[in-house]
């Protein structure tokens, strides 16, 4: 399917797109040429913009692809490759914002960049990840001969980092405490570093358990999602908070943050009423919500939509939360079963009623075919069909392949996969229930659209110039 060519590419522009960011924060330092070639931070913002873009444009359509044509009902396993992906992003993420408050601020010089350039090392290591051959992974290849060359060039580029972090005039001022935005920015870049940090170390797990055991020892999704999910749920509770802040100390907005925060409240008491207990979706959930008044309020504001830069900022935020709601609700009240269905057999599923009514076999060009009609009803009333396949690809010999099936809904979107057969004339699909998934595509575009209106701004910014 067309959608599983356009990971790998988009996913690769994002190293070549965070080179550039890594050897403009490098470069100028040690040569003593950062006042001649101009403030690295500013030259490196649309290219890291652009990096970001891709590679979260990249991470989306691969937990989208998986989601439909793998066949398993998930989008997001926490497979190497997957975490390979993510960490860059993490550490994009964190940059961007630590650079704000240089730019503000006059602070973190050397953080910026060494957290510049350990990005762009990160972006080699996924590369590392993928081709060494040292994890184990569907979507690895083999050690085809360049894992030691890229190992040797990854440690050589930390020394250079570090050293070169070093080489940065230090500016002496004093960080503003945790009741400021500048803190918070911090704060938040320090989030992200920990995720990525975990992550790395969860995903070289396997390796690490080498040195001091007879065999590798991996780590299963639950470690991550017990893990990383709660800082998620602290991360997005910080954006929440973090726009209302003044740079130095308290609250610049008392008013819109209180009306964001009863807002939210409300939200959380009607959470808890329909029975979306969950700790961790329950935070997160109602700090999205936080988020999302919160951007209303600030979009609202004619200043702010005059700083397209600004806009940008916050329209990933807005994303990000649309993001956050939709995989709290469908990864923590994912309803699922594996059924076994008979021909014109009614089966209940949640609060509603599933028929078999056919079970065909047919070619296509390309590929043979087993498909399952699923008449699906509520309350007496037909909704829709779900047709999820079994494919044979000419080019694939034997194996088979899913073609999952939705009945696409903003609340609760039904998901079919056929498994196989069971018998003669019945067969045995996985259905589910994945409410707010939706969401989730919806919020990942957004965050993937948004900031071109940053590269824009900086463009013209420029020209202006």
């Amino acid at each position: 399917p067309p959608g599983m060519f356009c990971p790998p590419p988009w996913l690769r522009v994002r190293t070549g797109g965070l080179v550039s960011p890594g050897w403009r924060a490098l470069a100028p330092h040690p040569s003593g040429m950062r006042n001649q070639e101009g403030y690295w931070t500013v030259l490196a913002r649309p290219f890291t913009l652009l990096a970001l873009l891709f590679l979260t444009a990249g991470i989306i359509l691969g937990a989208w692809w998986a989601y439909m044509e793998l066949g398993w009902g998930g989008y997001w396993a926490w497979d190497p490759v997957e975490n390979a992906s993510i960490i860059p992003w993490l550490l994009a993420t964190a940059a961007l914002h630590t650079i704000i408050v240089e730019e503000r601020r006059g602070k973190l010089s050397r953080v910026n960049v060494c957290l510049m350039s350990l990005t762009t090392i990160s972006a080699f290591f996924a590369t590392y990840l993928v081709r060494s051959g040292v994890i184990d992974s569907v979507h690895a290849f083999g050690d085809g001969g360049v894992g030691t060359p890229l190992l040797v060039f990854i440690l050589m580029g930390l020394l250079i980092s570090f050293w070169a972090s070093f080489q940065t005039p230090a500016n002496g001022k004093e960080l503003s405490g945790l009741d400021s935005r500048e803190g918070f920015l911090v704060l938040t870049s320090w989030l992200l570093i920990s995720l990525s940090l975990i992550i790395l170390v969860a995903t070289m797990w396997p390796v690490i358990t080498k040195l001091f055991s007879t065999g590798s020892q991996g780590l299963t999704a639950d470690f991550y999602n017990r893990v990383c999910l709660p800082l998620c749920a602290a991360l997005i509770a910080m954006l929440a908070v973090c726009p209302w802040l003044s740079w130095t100390k308290g609250l610049r907005d008392k008013k819109h943050y209180l009306i964001c925060m009863l807002i939210a409240i409300l939200a959380g008491v009607a959470l808890w009423f329909f029975g979306y207990r969950k700790p961790t979706p329950f935070i997160a959930t109602i700090a999205a919500i936080a988020v999302l008044t919160g951007v209303g309020f600030l979009f609202a504001d004619a200043r702010i939509r005059a700083q397209k830069n600004t806009v940008a900022a916050f329209g990933v935020h807005f994303g990000l939360a649309l993001l956050v709601i939709g995989t709290a609700f469908s990864g923590a009240y994912k309803q699922e079963s594996d059924i076994t269905f008979s021909l014109n057999e009614k089966v209940a599923f949640a609060s509603y009623e599933i028929t078999m009514t056919a079970l065909d076999t047919g070619t296509k060009p390309g590929y043979e075919y087993l498909e399952a009609s699923l008449e699906i009803s509520k309350d007496g009333k037909k909704i829709g069909t779900l047709k999820p396949q079994r494919r044979i690809y000419e080019k694939f010999g034997s194996n088979q392949y899913a073609e999952a099936d939705t009945i696409p809904s903003l609340v609760n979107e039904l998901y079919a996969s056929l498994l196989g057969l069971n018998g003669k004339d019945k067969a045995l699909v996985k259905i589910s229930k994945n409410p707010l998934v939706n969401w989730l595509w919806i919020g990942g575009t957004l965050m993937c659209l948004f900031p071109f209106l940053g590269c824009l701004r900086r463009r013209r910014e420029r020209e202006e110039e």
